[in-house]
């Protein structure tokens, strides 16, 4: 299993909880650390099974001999999953899939990969995006510009033997780039602290409603628009004190403490917080507004996080936020992000009981959907479709060959008169090709 090791990771904190269920049900496994160099020397987590660095390549190809499959846990972030890209080009396996966009992940990746990378975005997206896409590297709006248009799902998704994803809104992208089974499995994790929440921190700390965001502050995270929204309603001003925590830059920080400080709202920036802080500072929030947008990631860990915690959460109607049940989250509208938070926030601070019995239920139920035990299961599960499917493949692909080698190009395999008559596998295709779980929402 390659996935990145350092505490610093969420993705490392959940695929611990992975291997721990795999062991419990008679898997033996080989961790892979796929962090870049100058992170292996970052605190890391213990996996309890034999660890490797990504480039210990002998020692790698030793185990991945040995395997009966090779998983892979990518996300967006290079120098997390820098190891996941060498090894998946040189040995398929199961990809589980944290984010369904991929720009900085690939842009860093084509830093040394010029050439290639070129011709993956002409074959995905075609030649005029190929041209545009490198022009916006260098902007701050290239997310915006370019996670429709060119949100790299694909290049990974194709390099698969099969997908695991933590929701269905990006799926779309999967299916068309993966050849084998793709598969929605609710996120796995777990938050050791979380239910044991003394009844006293549903109090309002010094009486007012202490409103926090988790994460890395940038405007994704749309801190700007809870500010404003605070701002511009005079009992909100009053009586909400909002918390940022996670890593913010020097000129995100001075600008909207200036916005607040404009817009009198009470605002605190924390920065980067250890485990044990992070804790303290959800158990003694009242709300947690885990707004997104765009929404890039397949499932969020802040919003679960949040939801473990028993806290009342604000999320926004779309991606994998849309998926959560409705009487255990607010959702408000993207495109009327300020006017929807002043709403749900007069209602959250009006009704003590209602809020509480909120974070309540939302503990309840991403603790039965966010299962280690689930995740484990199914990636078994999908392990065993991917070998089936992979056999499927394998006498496709030679029937292609053989067909172009009696002369036959692209154009004729395409034809209606010859796909039809390999639809003799289309029953098994069909069926592991198309094997998708939506996570339900009742269990």
């Amino acid at each position: 299993m390659f996935t990145p090791g350092i505490k610093a990771s969420a993705i490392a904190r959940m695929a611990r909880i992975v291997v721990s269920a795999l062991q419990k049900q008679g898997v033996e496994l080989c961790v892979v650390r796929a962090e870049a160099t100058q992170k292996m020397q970052e605190e890391s987590i213990e996996f309890g099974v034999p660890t490797l660095s990504w480039t210990q390549k002998d020692d790698i190809e030793s185990a991945i001999d040995l395997a009966d499959a090779v998983v892979y846990h990518v996300g967006d972030n290079f120098p997390f999953h820098e190891g996941c890209l060498y090894w998946l080009e040189r040995q398929r396996g199961i990809v589980c899939l944290h984010d369904f966009f991929l720009g900085d992940l690939f842009a860093a990746w084509m830093q040394n990969h010029h050439e290639r990378g070129g011709a993956i975005l002409k074959y995905w997206y075609g030649e005029e995006i190929a041209r545009e896409w490198p022009q916006h590297l260098s902007s701050p709006d290239f997310i915006a510009a370019t996670h429709l248009k060119a949100p790299l799902t694909e290049w990974v998704a194709s390099q698969a033997t099969a997908v695991i994803a933590h929701s269905a809104w990006g799926m779309n992208r999967v299916l068309s780039a993966c050849s084998g089974p793709v598969r929605v499995v609710p996120l796995a994790y777990e938050m050791p602290q979380a239910g044991d929440i003394p009844d006293s921190v549903f109090a309002q700390c010094s009486g007012k409603l202490q409103v926090l965001t988790v994460g890395h502050v940038n405007p994704n995270k749309r801190a700007e628009s809870v500010i404003r929204a605070l701002g511009s309603d005079r009992k909100l001003r009053e009586s909400v004190v909002y918390t940022l925590v996670g890593m913010v830059n020097d000129d995100t920080r001075r600008r909207l403490e200036k916005l607040a400080s404009d817009l009198g709202v009470q605002l605190r920036v924390c920065g980067e917080v250890s485990e044990a802080e992070l804790l303290t500072l959800l158990s003694n929030a009242d709300v947690v507004c885990c707004l997104r947008n765009p929404t890039l990631e397949a499932a969020s860990a802040s919003a679960i996080e949040a939801m473990l915690s028993a806290r009342a959460v604000i999320v926004e109607n779309h991606g994998f936020y849309s998926e959560l049940p409705d009487d255990c989250v607010c959702k408000i509208r993207p495109n009327h992000e300020e006017e929807d938070l002043v709403r749900i926030l007069h209602a959250l601070s009006s009704d003590t009981e209602a809020r509480n019995a909120q974070g309540v239920r939302a503990s309840e139920w991403a603790r039965q959907t966010f299962s280690g035990e689930n995740y484990a299961r199914q990636l078994m599960e999908i392990l065993t479709l991917s070998q089936r499917s992979a056999l499927v493949s394998e006498v496709m692909q030679g029937f292609a060959q053989k067909l172009e080698s009696w002369g036959g190009g692209a154009s004729m395999l395409c034809l209606p008169e010859t796909l039809d008559k390999l639809r003799v596998f289309d029953v098994g295709q069909v069926e592991l090709s198309l094997v998708t779980a939506v996570p339900d929402k009742t269990s």
